[in-house]
C-alpha cells in the first residue's frame, strides 16, 4: 500500500514506513483501539509531543499501550479507586481536552488529566442514580 506524506507530499510503501520496531508496535496498539476513538486518539497523541521535535515511534507505543486495557475494560482506576467508563466517556473526555488545548500546559507526561475527567465523569453520573 502506498501512503502519502501530508508534509512533503513524498510517497513509500507502509511496508517502509513500519520498518521501525516501535513504528509497528505504535500501530498495533492503535488498533487495538476502539474505531470511534481514531481521530481524537491521533490529535490527543499531538498534546506529548516535545515542542522542538517529534513524538517518537517509542513514546507514541508506550502512550498508546497505556490506553488499550482501560478502554477496553471500559473502567478507570484514580486516587486507588475504580469507576465504570464506557466507550462514550473517553469520546467525550478526549474531545474536552481538544476543546481546551490552549489552557493546557504541553507537553503532557501522562494520561492523568484524560483519567480524571473520565473519572469526573463517572462521579457526575453516580450522584445522579437515585
Amino acid at each position: 500500500m502506498i501512503v502519502i506524506c501530508p508534509c512533503c507530499f513524498a510517497r513509500f510503501s507502509i511496508e517502509a514506513a513500519l520498518t521501525d520496531d516501535a513504528a509497528r508496535k505504535a500501530v498495533a496498539a492503535a488498533l487495538k483501539l476502539p474505531a470511534p476513538l481514531g481521530d481524537l486518539m491521533l490529535r490527543y497523541m499531538a498534546f506529548f509531543r516535545p515542542s522542538k521535535r517529534a513524538l517518537s515511534w517509542d513514546r507514541a507505543a508506550k502512550l498508546l499501550t497505556e490506553l488499550i486495557e482501560p478502554i477496553q475494560a471500559a473502567r478507570v482506576e484514580r486516587h486507588g479507586r475504580a469507576w465504570p467508563a464506557p466507550l462514550e466517556y473517553w469520546r467525550e473526555a478526549l474531545e474536552q481536552m481538544l476543546d481546551r488545548r490552549d489552557k493546557l500546559q504541553l507537553p503532557l507526561k501522562s494520561h492523568g488529566y484524560l483519567f480524571e475527567i473520565v473519572a469526573d465523569a463517572c462521579d457526575v453520573v453516580a450522584l445522579r442514580v437515585p
